[in-house]
């Protein structure tokens, strides 16, 4: 009989560990600041292009810098990588480098 008992007292045990979790996981779900791609991420974009929607938001400041030789595939005429401080992503401010080859927006 005790056998049962300890089954019993297990069972409401878990439904309550597992309604903890649904409530739980809800609540954080409820609070978690969105992963949409930010309309900055203009793919195809130009280095001015981009350098003009960072200009006065998301950052602390940025740098455009020449990368050669370029890594990116297929790049003839050249790479240059934005270099971002403080770019404001799921909640905090990140670091971010957008990698443009041939004035393209190909990478982030």
């Amino acid at each position: 009989m005790s056998g049962q008992g300890v089954i019993a007292m297990q069972c409401p045990k878990s439904i309550v560990s597992i309604g903890g979790v649904i409530f739980a996981a809800s609540a954080c779900a409820a609070e978690t600041p969105s992963v949409t791609e930010p309309s900055v991420f203009k793919w195809e974009a130009s280095a001015a292009e981009i350098e003009a929607l960072l200009e006065g938001r998301y950052v602390n400041g940025f740098v455009n810098r020449p990368i050669d030789p370029p890594f990116l595939p297929n790049v003839e005429d050249r790479q240059v990588q934005i270099d971002c401080d403080g770019f404001d992503f799921f909640g905090a401010p990140r670091w971010i480098e957008f990698v443009i080859g041939d004035d393209r927006l190909q990478m982030v």
